[in-house]
């Protein structure tokens, strides 16, 4: 006997008898799964023609079933299976895997035992964990969908109740996470995630997760959380909801030991105290915390060491780091100074790289080239293999600034990496696929712009390294809004704005605003793009960047962009970014 099977999981899929039916028109096997999803397999052809094609008039619906029913008449595999009369169209099918998902999650609620239970939830979890017919985005399916998404939700809350965190709380950390996938309003499952990864310590993550959770919800609906569950995710991140473990108190009392060390040690050890500051000015700013330690750093830049001391060199590239985020005024004469009296290569060739990206902030990129191949030389004498892929990246940068884009390309594309570590291999890869994408933006080319930025994406999560949706995700986003992707272009381009504002890396927020500019520009929104590309303006003079990042979305279509429209008054009022962020997220929503 013929077997027939039909698969909507994950992904459309007829066989029979192990043989794959395929189509040439894509109505024909939507024709199929709907009358398949009907409980007696069996519908009118004005009902499905109706369904399958809500807009227009009934003999043009009727005209292009008869075109889908014709397609499937052509196969002959499919004729023992499928009955089309004049009125009606039935499709036998032996197992479709929407039934065999009912009939397993029945006989798990049947269970005789929680193990039997359990255990069947699992099989189920394996065998059905996708979106039904991801590919499609048809109005009819909708209300299956919402079924579908209801009992896969059921099931991993029915897994948490059983198992609870004491028990198993990396399955039913899973479990809450793709509940939290599929249904982000679920306000319950988010705050059972949050108390749960609070008290593992990950609440920095889990609240970075439910931000963009948030600001998803925002840009798709208009909708948002509770008051009362932004609180409770507020409380998280700060670290007041653990029980052992407060590390906003830690944090505190580990900076006033720390200052107070530096100040007796001031006297006794310069140089220790002067390496001791440096690193201090640099943790307080990885925790976001820069109030008053700006001061700390300018006085390493100002302090005087013996040239040739021991710990010069290393004592002044932190001050350095730390400067150049601030836009010292002097920092490139302070490293010039320093390495006239170096002559370890190591050293020598991290200085010039420091020198470099100074200039390449300051838009001198000739200059930062010549100093990313002194650095690559003194990488070379010390045989260091990871400075030298990280200096040839840096003067790639530099070469597509200079407008050498497929200079730059060449070396993001024939990079080896066969002497790297995993870990190393996976972040070049990220970082190499990034700038790609960012060239073939500029050079107008979406397509291979979008395959990049996808790459980067993955080699990111590969690398454990959550640095795609700051620095990538709104560019992606600009480049599928181009492409006609529109709604999972604005999705990408509304997490990064979330993201980067978040982490208050304002470079990369200000390539996100361009971003939202080049994206509503595209849709015909271009008063509101001026006024975003404003924004952008103003916060790089806020921040004392010069380093304008407009040309990133490509300045000549934002240059033309400005001569469109002035900026909307009521936009350039907003009170402040989130403000903005929500505003460019309705904008969105009128087009999408």
């Amino acid at each position: 006997m013929s077997k027939v099977e039909l698969k909507l999981v994950g992904g459309f899929s007829l066989t029979i008898n192990g043989e794959v039916i395929d189509f040439k028109l894509s109505s024909a096997a939507k024709v199929l799964a709907r009358v398949a999803l009907e409980p007696n397999g069996k519908m009118l052809r004005t009902v499905l023609a109706d369904e399958i094609w809500p807009e227009g008039d009934s003999a043009k619906k009727l005209s292009r079933l008869r075109v889908a029913l014709s397609e499937i008449s052509k196969n002959n595999a499919l004729e023992p299976f499928v009955t089309i009369t004049n009125r009606e169209v039935e499709f036998c099918v032996t197992e479709p895997d929407v039934n065999a998902s009912r009939e397993l999650l029945d006989a798990a609620a049947l269970a005789e035992d929680e193990a039997k239970h359990l255990a069947l939830i699992q099989e189920h979890i394996s065998r059905f964990d996708g979106d039904l017919v991801p590919e499609w985005d048809d109005d009819w399916l909708a209300p299956f969908r919402r079924t579908w998404k209801r009992n896969l939700n059921d099931r991993d809350l029915k897994l948490c109740e059983i198992l609870g965190p004491a028990v198993d709380v990396d399955r039913v950390t899973e479990a809450l996470r793709r509940v939290v996938a599929r249904s982000p309003e679920n306000e319950s499952a988010w705050e059972r995630l949050i108390r749960i990864e609070s008290d593992r310590r990950n609440h920095i993550e889990v609240t970075d997760e439910f931000d963009e959770a948030r600001y998803k919800l925002e840009a798709e609906s208009g909708a948002s959380f509770s008051k009362d569950l932004l609180s409770y995710a507020k409380m998280a991140r700060r670290g007041t909801l653990h029980s052992d473990y407060n590390l906003t108190v830690l944090r505190t009392e580990a900076e006033e030991v720390l200052l107070n060390g530096l100040a007796r040690m001031k006297k006794s050890d310069p140089v220790k105290y002067m390496e001791i500051l440096s690193h201090a000015a640099l943790n307080v700013e990885a925790y976001q915390r820069p109030t008053g330690y700006n001061e700390l750093a300018e006085e390493i830049l100002a302090a005087v060491i013996e040239p040739g001391a021991e710990r010069n060199t290393v004592v002044l590239f932190n001050a350095m780091a730390y400067s150049v985020l601030h836009q010292s005024s002097d920092s490139e004469k302070r490293l010039r100074e320093l390495v006239t009296y170096e002559t370890d290569a190591r050293r020598l060739s991290s200085a010039y790289n420091s020198l470099s990206f100074d200039c390449f902030v300051r838009r001198d990129y000739d200059q930062a080239y010549q100093y990313s191949d002194l650095s690559i030389k003194f990488a070379i004498e010390e045989g260091n293999d990871f400075r030298i892929k990280i200096s040839r990246h840096n003067r790639a940068s530099y070469d597509w600034h200079r407008g050498f884009l497929d200079e730059a390309l060449a070396v993001y594309q024939t990079e080896d990496y066969s002497l790297a570590s995993e870990f190393e291999r996976d972040r070049f890869k990220m970082v190499n696929n990034g700038n790609s994408a960012f060239v073939y933006f500029y050079k107008n080319d979406y397509e291979l712009a979008e395959e990049h930025f996808l790459l980067c994406r993955e080699y990111a999560e590969k690398a454990n390294y959550p640095v795609f949706d700051t620095m990538g995700a709104s560019t992606l986003g600009a480049c599928q809004v181009i492409l006609g992707r529109k709604k999972k272009g604005i999705e990408n381009i509304i997490i990064g704005l979330g993201s980067s504002y978040r982490k208050k890396d304002f470079r990369a927020y200000q390539i996100s605003l361009d971003a939202a500019a080049r994206g509503l520009g595209e849709l015909g929104l271009l008063g509101e793009a001026v006024s975003v590309l404003e924004w952008s303006r103003q916060l790089r003079a806020d921040h004392n960047h010069p380093w304008s990042v407009a040309e990133l979305v490509n300045a000549d279509i934002v240059k033309e962009l400005t001569q469109h429209k002035s900026p909307m008054t009521a936009w350039m009022s907003l009170p402040s970014q989130s403000a903005l962020i929500n505003k460019i997220a309705a904008a969105f929503r009128t087009v999408s």
